[in-house]
């Protein structure tokens, strides 16, 4: 019997990228759907890239920077680095860019749940949540590419790449390709990937229990209800190395652990910042009554950026440093190069903390020859975020040291 593969399964990742675009054509039927929104699948797939010109302005990188609780307030959880205020000309922080490149239509363009219709699935597709999504940083890997810094025009490019309908669920994914560019360069400085979920209206929103968006998911390790932040020697390859967090083990070791309080005040100012009017995260008549929440939800990409955000104070930290265990000078600084996550649950600002975790994974077993010969050494680190007993986003970060 042969092992190999077929042929057609060996297509170039290119290939399957392209494909990917109409990928929905392929799906299992679609009948299902009504004649709108499969009208809207190919409208959005076949439409041009979108390209949306913004500066990188110092006063929006100080109002993200007294947002965050990462940055402002919590100097003992992240140091004096961490609570400096940015200036111009400097880096802009990993993740920012969800602050810039609005999209600025009309309050009458808006949906009905105050999001911009320009992605959103038609009815009766009309609840939307942020999904997953993903940063890459390819000036990370190369001492020639200038990151995106405070002053920069940026250019965004944003392309749908695949609308996924879910007929077992009856769930709509809308995927989107974002590309982040200096305006005098052609080398993409922040590739983001964003999925959002669309799924129909609640028949009775019920205001006691959370719906089926908030599926109860392991909780693991327990959550504390104090700011703090841990730094711990990353775990060396031969040790015994803890489960991942799908297995509940209170005992596992952990890199960070840093814990705030969502207020409303908070998640004002972050709608602000990301010129978004999504209901859910402001209004707790819509969100019970309509959307079937019982509190106002934390964003998304926030959850998200305070995750990646705590990676990278972890590693100005922690790595950013000429010590031989940690950072080869030769090879310059640790530095975050991408990451991805995924919500698994909503969380809410109803009082209880949230806390985020990230842990390294045991390191890939190579030879002295083949680790010294490396010009881009990584690590992984697993990171989540946890409230009342419930992980409301896994993530994964990958380093280059």
């Amino acid at each position: 019997m042969s092992c190999l593969a077929p042929r057609h399964l060996l297509r170039p990742i290119s290939r399957l990228r392209t494909l990917s675009r109409r990928s929905y054509s392929s799906q299992p039927d679609l009948s299902a759907l009504p004649l709108s929104v499969r009208e809207w699948m190919d409208t959005l797939t076949s439409a041009p890239p979108r390209i949306n010109k913004d500066l990188v302005d110092l006063s929006r990188a100080q109002a993200i920077h007294a947002t965050l609780p990462t940055r402002s307030g919590h100097e003992e959880a992240f140091g004096e680095k961490g609570g400096r205020r940015p200036e111009m000309g400097e880096e802009l922080g990993k993740g920012w860019t969800l602050c810039y490149h609005w999209d600025m239509g009309s309050v009458q363009d808006l949906g009905e749940d105050g999001t911009s219709r320009s992605f959103n699935a038609p009815p009766p597709y009309t609840r939307r949540m942020w999904a997953s999504g993903s940063f890459s940083f390819p000036h990370s890997t190369s001492t020639s590419q200038k990151p995106l810094s405070i002053g920069d025009t940026s250019v965004e490019t944003t392309r749908i790449s695949k609308i996924e309908y879910k007929p077992k669920k009856d769930l709509v994914f809308v995927h989107q390709e974002k590309v982040y560019k200096r305006e005098d360069s052609r080398e993409g400085l922040v590739n983001e990937k964003r999925v959002h979920v669309f799924r129909r209206p609640v028949e009775k929103a019920d205001s006691n229990s959370k719906t089926d968006f908030n599926a109860r998911a392991r909780a693991v390790p327990p959550s504390t209800s104090s700011i703090t932040a841990e730094a711990r020697p990353p775990p060396s390859s031969s040790s015994s190395s803890p489960p991942p967090p799908s297995q509940p083990n209170p005992d596992r070791t952990f890199q960070f652990r840093f814990t705030y309080t969502p207020t409303p005040s908070h998640l004002f100012r972050f709608s602000a910042l990301t010129f978004n009017g999504h209901k859910i995260h402001y209004d707790p008549i819509w969100t019970r009554e309509v959307e079937g929440h019982p509190n106002i939800v934390v964003h998304g990409p926030l959850t998200a950026l305070l995750l990646m955000e705590c990676v990278g104070r972890w590693i100005e930290e922690n790595l950013d440093r000429s010590d031989s265990q940690r950072v080869d000078p030769k090879k310059g600084a640790a530095a975050l190069r991408h990451y991805e996550y995924r919500a698994v649950s909503p969380m809410y600002a109803d009082g209880n903390p949230i806390t985020f975790y990230g842990r390294y994974l045991p390191a890939p077993e190579v030879s002295e020859d083949a680790r010294e010969g490396s010009e881009a050494r990584e690590r992984q680190m697993e990171v989540w975020a946890e409230q009342g007993g419930t992980v409301g986003m896994r993530g994964m970060a990958t380093i280059g040291l």
